[in-house]
């Protein structure tokens, strides 16, 4: 009460600065007390609405941005059966700002505020706000548009803006800090991650988590579909004939991809226009593809209804970011910054942008090299000597006073493992290689201090939802990071293979912590991943870290996430093939598990396909390399049975490659009694084939190319073996017989 008439003399007289702090309390009250806060309702949002109608001078823009502000976070807090008698007029009052006054400028302070706002009142009105979408689109794309700010720092500069959340910065060396004022894409990403779920949610008067059910049983449905005709040609083709067959115009379907809000819309939209033709080939074709209902269709136009107007939003803010950042495009030193550091990743630039602008960059300056070696250049090349590598990065910007514009000067060092690939063995100087494991120590421990004070955050008795948003972002930015260490670390291997075990000794400490237990499961992932390379690139000499990777890959083959499996998989089938015999016994003890993960019923959903296929590899690698102590006799007609495989194209040779090995030795577990499994074993291929599993012009492809033929010499054995295949399996073997594919 006293709260709300010391706001109320606020208002009346006016005091600015004290005011605009009450505002911003009463925000962090509603905020937190959420539907608590309905008591104070009715005595405050009088109050705040007086204040957005008549803050309307220059001085007093900051004060009207926290009052729509805190009006938003009210109204989220006391939910829309409260605020909807309210909402029409706050929107009118935020639209008023722009219809009535022109655009704001680009520095007014009011701008970041009405967007947010607006991305909160979504949240509470549902599919009511589509009306306001046209209207406000305009702020939101000039604010896309808008160039960014850019500042060079010495780090003595960067104690005044260390805490300023509107900018992220990057270390130019020891002494200057490169940064760019990112606020205005994060608060765009804010305003589209609440209103797509909330407009989902509009188009359906069920309860939430009957609509989110169907939704995504429905999605997946039509994930299933599109997946079905994106395998193989021979599926498209068909489609294709369909629509010609129908007049419709001959459309590609559209795949889904996670990354990309949009990605829905897209192939939803695509689908639901062809989906005349897509139920009539699939009704007279053999599959166990499984169309969408009518509802489900019907359901399907409402998402794309909804969402049209987003997407069509969405193409004019990439446009207009398009043209904000288009000149780093082909800046050698900005792109691959911007791809290394995961504060700038996808603001500024594409990933495979940064890598072709790196990659060109290279080339120039190999060419340059070859073909001037007289020439001494003003920044040295990467060359193939062993100090090339690194003094490359390093003279740049020690050499070059960096400047305040898009030529600043970012040394890349996470960028690394391509030109460490390229270079091969030896090239690191005993120097550079220290400096590299100084710096992967630093960011090992860095990686694990963080995590510690996350966890103390979780604690803070000021912990809300907010504060988890904020620090799962930055767990996915520490996570990025152990991605590139990782990175590094496999080029590394590669390159110089057991010999990099000395050097691997100064930081494995930090990997076989990350293997504990307790720590976050994308720890386990990469820690794996990491000792997978220890393993495939150091060969029996691996031997010597075994009392650290052997149990994690073991009890990791039960881990609930996917990606974890598939890592510890990964490692035994990699253990299997280049740890030698003396691996032999407890790569029999891991069959019984990998069986496990194979013959698991929820084995072959999208989430587990990867690791089941990974596993199918992992015996097959075990079967062929180091089946010494292992039932071989026992084990292979079960293995039969998991084919085909079609998921993973890397491992997918392997396993073919095993099969061919069999069917030309004439194995009789493999053939069978006077060839009786000759029909399974050529539908086995011809499902691959079908399903593009691997590509024709591989090794293993020709292999299997020829043991068709040799079936097909004797005419009445290959007939008896294509009448059995469906006819997506005989026109890939038609396919492929006949070099067309």
């Amino acid at each position: 009460m006293a709260v709300c008439l010391s706001l109320t003399m606020l208002v009346e007289k006016g005091t600015k600065l004290v005011l605009e702090q009450v505002v911003t309390t009463i925000a962090s009250v509603a905020d937190t007390s959420e539907e608590q806060f309905v008591a104070y309702y009715d005595r405050l949002m009088p109050c705040l609405k007086y204040i957005i109608s008549n803050a309307n001078t220059e001085d007093l823009k900051m004060l009207r941005g926290k009052a729509i502000e805190c009006v938003s976070l009210i109204g989220l807090a006391v939910g829309a059966e409260k605020f909807m008698r309210d909402a029409s007029e706050v929107m009118d009052m935020l639209l008023k700002t722009q219809t009535e006054g022109g655009d704001l400028p680009d520095d007014d302070p009011q701008t970041s505020y009405l967007i947010s706002a607006w991305a909160r009142i979504c949240k509470i009105l549902g599919k009511q706000f589509e009306q306001y979408l046209p209207l406000v689109m305009g702020p939101v794309m000039k604010a896309a548009s808008m160039k960014p700010e850019v500042a060079l720092l010495d780090n003595d500069d960067m104690q005044g803006v260390e805490g300023d959340l509107d900018w992220q910065f990057v270390s130019l060396g020891e002494q200057q800090n490169f940064g760019i004022k990112t606020s205005g894409p994060e608060y765009l990403q804010g305003m589209w991650n609440y209103i797509y779920p909330e407009l989902l949610k509009a188009i359906d008067t069920e309860p939430e988590n009957e609509v989110l059910a169907e939704h995504m049983y429905s999605l997946a449905k039509a994930k299933a579909i599109v997946e079905h005709y994106s395998r193989s040609p021979s599926t498209r083709k068909r489609l294709h004939t369909v629509m010609e067959e129908m007049v419709l115009p001959v459309l590609e379907l559209i795949q889904f991809v996670d990354t990309r809000w949009s990605s829905e819309y897209n192939m939803l939209s695509r689908l639901h226009a062809v989906r005349k033709a897509v139920g009539a080939e699939l009704a007279n074709s053999e599959n166990n593809i499984e169309i969408l209902t009518e509802v489900e269709w019907k359901q399907a136009a409402g998402i794309v209804e909804v969402l049209g107007p987003l997407a069509d939003a969405t193409k004019e803010i990439n446009k207009a970011l398009k043209s904000r950042f288009s000149f780093y495009d082909s800046d050698p030193i900005f792109c691959p910054s911007m791809l290394c550091d995961p504060r700038f990743r996808g603001v500024l630039i594409d990933d495979m942008v940064a890598v072709n602008t790196l990659a060109i960059e290279v080339k120039k300056l190999s060419d340059k090299s070859s073909l001037e070696p007289n020439v001494k250049d003003e920044h040295p090349s990467c060359s193939s000597s062993s100090s090339g590598l690194w003094s490359s990065f390093d003279s740049i910007p020690n050499t070059t006073q960096p400047a305040i514009d898009n030529n600043s000067e970012v040394k890349d060092y996470l960028n690394e493992p391509r030109c460490i690939e390229t270079l091969g063995n030896g090239c690191l100087t005993e120097e550079a290689m220290a400096e590299l494991l100084k710096i992967l120590n630093k960011l090992m421990l860095e990686h694990f201090n963080k995590a510690v004070a996350r966890q103390e955050k979780r604690k803070d008795e000021d912990y809300d939802e907010v504060v988890e948003e904020q620090l799962a972002n930055e767990d996915d930015e520490d996570v990025y990071i152990l991605s590139k260490i990782a990175d590094i670390i496999h080029s590394l291997f590669l390159s110089y293979k057991s010999d990099f075990f000395p050097y691997f000794d100064q930081i494995v400490n930090h990997f076989v912590k990350c293997l504990s237990p307790e720590m976050p499961w994308s720890d386990h992932q990469w820690a794996l991943c990491i000792f997978d390379d220890v393993i495939e690139y150091g060969g029996p000499n691996c031997v010597k870290y075994q009392q650290h990777f052997l149990g994690p890959l073991l009890s990791y083959l039960s881990d609930e996430k996917a990606e974890v499996r598939q890592a510890a998989v990964y490692g035994w089938g990699a253990l299997a093939q280049f740890g030698g015999e003396s691996f032999a016994a407890v790569c029999a003890e891991a069959v019984p598990r990998l069986v496990k993960i194979i013959t698991d019923p929820e084995s072959h959903t999208i989430e587990n396909i990867n690791p089941t296929e990974n596993a199918i590899s992992a015996i097959t690698k075990i079967l062929k390399y180091n089946s010494s102590r292992l039932n071989v006799q026992e084990l292979l007609p079960h293995w039969l049975s998991w084919l085909p495989v079609w998921e993973d194209m890397d491992e997918a040779p392997h396993v073919y490659g095993y099969l061919c090995d069999l069917i030309e030795a004439n194995h009789p577990l493999v053939l069978g009694n006077n060839h009786e499994n000759l029909p399974k074993l050529i539908a086995i291929i011809a499902e691959a084939f079908a399903r593009d599993a691997i590509n024709v012009d591989h090794t293993e492809s020709k292999r299997m190319i020829s043991l068709i033929r040799q079936v097909q010499g004797n005419e009445n054995m290959f007939q008896a073996c294509i009448g059995q295949l469906s006819v997506e399996q005989q026109q890939a073997l038609h396919e492929v017989l006949s070099g067309t594919n």
